[in-house]
């Protein structure tokens, strides 16, 4: 080997040693990346949930050459059931005779005493009555009416609270892994060439 040969080949290896850290960071983004599709597609998978519903909770921060480190979190709170596949979709004409539910992909279940309903505000949620209420007539702004309040609006699980069930852990652990060695392999290619 002849001396210029040994100074470039010194020369490549310092390259590739302080691109090591962006080709790790890099590597970890995409995987970062890739495994936010892949719980997303997953929960979907287990859960009658919209994407949006899922992705717009997600937040991810990205790893630097400075500090190899990429993390995802989900922070949302409980969803209503009326996000969720529920029997009638809209707010019926006709009261049904039960209003069902389902929040896992399974059978639609029945909901006792559930009912869907427009709020003055326009939102259309499903809602049950609290025990204590009992009808009674209300006068407001000169107009007398029965009012059936207090309801409250059904919720369903978070969407931290479906990722987090163990399936689709075990399977968002099992894709990091393939995932970060296949962007490993590949980014450490690309510095190579």
């Amino acid at each position: 080997m002849r001396v210029s040969e040994l100074k470039q080949s010194i020369r490549q290896m310092r390259r590739v040693q302080s691109d090591s850290s962006k080709a790790l960071s890099s590597a970890l983004n995409r995987t970062i990346y890739g495994i936010g599709t892949e719980a997303t597609r997953k929960t979907k998978e287990r859960f009658f949930v919209k994407t949006a519903d899922v992705k717009g909770t997600l937040r991810i921060r990205n790893a630097a050459p400075e500090s190899l480190e990429a993390s995802m979190t989900s922070i949302s709170k409980n969803l209503p059931l009326m996000r969720f596949k529920t029997n009638p979709g809209k707010v019926p004409v006709r009261r049904p005779a039960a209003t069902k539910s389902a929040v896992r992909r399974a059978g639609l279940t029945a909901v006792s005493g559930a009912f869907i309903a427009r709020m003055r505000s326009g939102h259309i949620g499903v809602f049950k009555r609290m025990r204590s209420s009992r009808h009674k007539k209300v006068t407001r702004n000169g107009k007398t009416y029965w009012s059936g309040l207090p309801i409250r609006e059904l919720y369903g699980p978070s969407v931290p609270g479906m990722m987090g069930s163990r399936k689709v852990i075990q399977h968002v652990e099992q894709e990091a892994k393939r995932r970060m060695e296949t962007r490993l392999d590949h980014e450490i290619n690309r510095l190579l060439r």
